[in-house]
């Protein structure tokens, strides 16, 4: 069972065996023809610290796929790495 929170704009959902709640929406990657988003979200599991998750999510982020979650520190080696890539020259 899936509930929303109606205090703020951050939606808590959960089903049996997770809980989760979207803090903040950063942008979507991809978009496929079944309406699913590849998005990159600040995402509260289990009432844990936020991390940053990259992972499909259907229209009423419901329904989920497989995904990463990243603790802050492993988002800023990230981020460093993909700054440190010469994505034209990987293309040739």
């Amino acid at each position: 069972m899936s509930t929303k929170n109606s205090s703020s704009k951050n939606e808590e959902k959960s089903s049996d065996s997770f809980k989760y709640e979207i803090l903040s929406h950063i942008g979507i990657l991809s978009q496929n023809q079944s309406g699913w988003s590849k998005e990159v979200n600040v995402v509260k599991w289990n009432d844990a610290n936020p991390k940053i998750d990259i992972r499909d999510w259907d229209n009423e982020h419901e329904k989920i796929s497989r995904g990463i979650s990243l603790n802050l520190a492993e988002a800023e080696k990230l981020s460093d790495m993909l700054f440190e890539i010469d994505f034209k020259e990987m293309l040739i």
